[in-house]
């Protein structure tokens, strides 16, 4: 996944909530859509684990999980072919 830093004069993220200088990971296709706001720093990063595990997640559901410390291999996942999805993650979060 890219590592990418938010532009100056940017935010990223629903309400903003990255600011200007923010270094994040994101899918290829968030870079895609939303290159005017990011800064593309590395594309190729190391993969952790969590990382291995998004493809059996939706990107909002990895990102979730990631903030949250929620293992995903743990969740299961309603959406379209088992994938986890962020209601998923919600789930296991408020308990």
């Amino acid at each position: 996944m890219p590592k990418v830093r938010v532009k100056d004069g940017c935010t990223y993220g629903a309400g903003g909530k990255y600011p200007a200088g923010t270094v994040l990971q994101v899918t290829d296709a968030e870079v895609v859509s939303f290159g005017d706001k990011l800064e593309v720093l590395e594309l190729d990063v190391e993969t952790s684990p969590l990382e291995e595990s998004e493809s059996e997640a939706t990107p909002a559901a990895a990102r979730l999980a990631e903030q949250e410390g929620v293992d995903l291999g743990g969740v299961e996942g309603t959406g379209t072919g088992g994938k986890v999805t962020k209601a998923d993650v919600q789930k296991v979060v408020s308990g």
